[in-house]
């Protein structure tokens, strides 16, 4: 007698999500993605409206319409939860520029990431990560989050090379953080005006160190 075949579904990571430090594969469209985006919504609404350290589980789950208890046991702490939330809300906040030129990408992406740090969902993603700082789970989610981002920023520098505006072996790692890292600094540690001319200052330091070390 001839067994039945097993049903077999296409997978995918949704949100980049993870279960134990390991990719949670589900359905796309199904009942839990649903369940997901609703959970992540009510929580990035909450964040909107009141301090993230004001808002509890149930709150959540009130807002989102499901059981409490299910999302303790899907996401285990409110900050996990938040932080996944955050970050799925940030992967679409920097839209990836492609005038043609470098300099002008960069001046288009610094304008984006300053628009993108200044958010106050971004800035609650800010504390929530220094606070869990060390929670394995928490420290994943961010690792997938900004691999994605540097994956995507770096295409910039990928057209660059294709046009011959920089070599190969530019390290667009540092590059990228030099952008970040400025802003960064600027925003949540001096706290500084940010000003118009600063993008030009920041992208004209790198493109001006890359110049010269073409010359060495």
């Amino acid at each position: 007698m001839e067994m039945p075949k097993k049903r077999k579904f296409n997978h995918e990571i949704v949100g980049g999500e993870l279960l134990n430090g390991k990719p949670r594969m589900s359905r796309p469209g199904g009942r839990s993605s649903r369940i997901q985006e609703a959970v992540y919504k009510a929580a990035i609404d909450l964040v909107l409206e009141q301090d993230h350290s004001d808002i509890s589980m149930r709150q959540i789950a009130e807002a989102a319409g499901v059981n409490e208890s299910s999302l303790y046991r899907r996401w285990k702490t409110k900050e996990i939860l938040m932080a996944r939330a955050l970050l799925a809300r940030a992967e679409t906040g920097v839209r990836i520029p492609n005038t043609g030129s470098l300099r002008s990408d960069l001046l288009q992406l610094l304008d984006e990431i300053i628009a993108f740090l200044e958010n106050p969902v971004i800035a609650t993603i800010i504390q929530i990560s220094a606070f869990r700082a060390n929670d394995p789970e928490v420290i994943a989610a961010r690792d997938i989050f900004w691999r994605g981002r540097f994956t995507k920023i770096s295409k910039i520098f990928d057209r660059a090379a294709k046009r011959g505006e920089i070599s190969d072996a530019f390290n667009r790692q540092l590059a990228i953080e030099m952008l970040i890292g400025t802003i960064c600094v600027r925003i949540f540690l001096t706290r500084e005006p940010q000003n118009e001319i600063l993008p030009e200052e920041i992208v004209d330091f790198i493109l001006n160190s890359v110049r010269r070390r073409a010359i060495i």
